[in-house]
């Protein structure tokens, strides 16, 4: 969908939000519910578990990994859909002149980002049978997703012409 340059700078704020709502987010986690964070084995980065209990950490703990993750699906979606489904989505490669521009210089979907997807999908968008499928796994690797999304993100900022540019809260 072609848009003005108005409309591109406008929609660039809401783009920027979801990047600095992940990152609030994110720093949210490890610093107010350091005591429900754990580490996965033979990685660095920090990993929070679902909260599926009663106690009073864990709604709080559920507050604030659900926005999260919703924000990290939305930046994925950004970053990584070519051709959206809807006529009125907004993708990266739309502040571009030309598609390759992004596709060509944009960093593979990172390993742990790609092997989330389908569960983000089905965990985040609405409530579906396959939810069941995913109960099970409650830890979710915040700082893996994180670091997958940082790489494209700032190559995005990278590819993009400096009038543009300065339309993201970079």
């Amino acid at each position: 969908m072609e848009k003005d340059g108005d409309q591109q700078r406008q929609i660039a704020e809401e783009v920027s939000y979801e990047w600095e709502l992940l990152r609030w987010t994110f720093a949210t986690l490890r610093t107010q519910i350091g005591e429900k964070v754990v580490r996965d084995a033979g990685t660095p980065f920090l990993a929070v578990r679902c909260f599926f209990g009663t106690s009073l950490e864990e709604p709080r703990g559920s507050a604030l990994l659900e926005p999260f993750l919703l924000h990290v699906r939305n930046l994925r979606d950004f970053l990584y859909c070519d051709n959206p489904s809807h006529e009125d989505d907004v993708v990266a490669v739309h502040f571009f002149d030309h598609p390759d521009d992004w596709t060509t210089r944009r960093p593979p979907m990172a390993e742990y980002l790609t092997s989330i997807r389908k569960r983000l999908n089905k965990a985040l968008a609405h409530i579906s049978y396959a939810r069941l499928d995913y109960r099970s796994n409650k830890t979710w690797n915040i700082g893996q997703i994180k670091q997958d999304l940082t790489v494209p993100w700032e190559a995005f900022l990278n590819a993009l012409p400096p009038r543009k540019r300065q339309w993201f809260h970079a």
